[in-house]
């Protein structure tokens, strides 16, 4: 999928080239699905760290992990990528790296 959007410059998830509706739709609702499991998971890892030091109940508004952390399996489905790494348009750089 990456492969697919670096040959083709467009950078939109699920891929333009994905003409099968329902295709489309599954994959999105399935990238939903993994990301509030994730977000989920990213709580409750803050909520035990909290835990252990601030005694303090941790929330999606007040957790500071939520915005910079991500899952890691390799063996898992590809995903999209975060927003801040395809801002639509990509102009200038790519996740902060300036290619100038």
């Amino acid at each position: 999928m990456l492969m697919e959007m670096v040959m083709t410059n467009n950078y939109s998830y699920p891929p333009c080239t994905l003409t099968d509706e329902e295709t489309r739709t599954e994959m999105m609702n399935r990238e939903l699905q993994i990301a509030q499991r994730e977000k989920q998971e990213i709580l409750a890892f803050e909520g035990h760290l909290a835990a252990a030091s601030t005694k303090q109940t941790i929330t999606e508004s007040s957790s500071l992990l939520l915005s910079q952390l991500t899952s890691l399996d390799p063996q898992y489905e590809a995903r999209a990528a975060s927003s801040p790494c395809l801002p639509s348009g990509l102009v200038g750089g790519w996740c902060g790296w300036d290619r100038s």
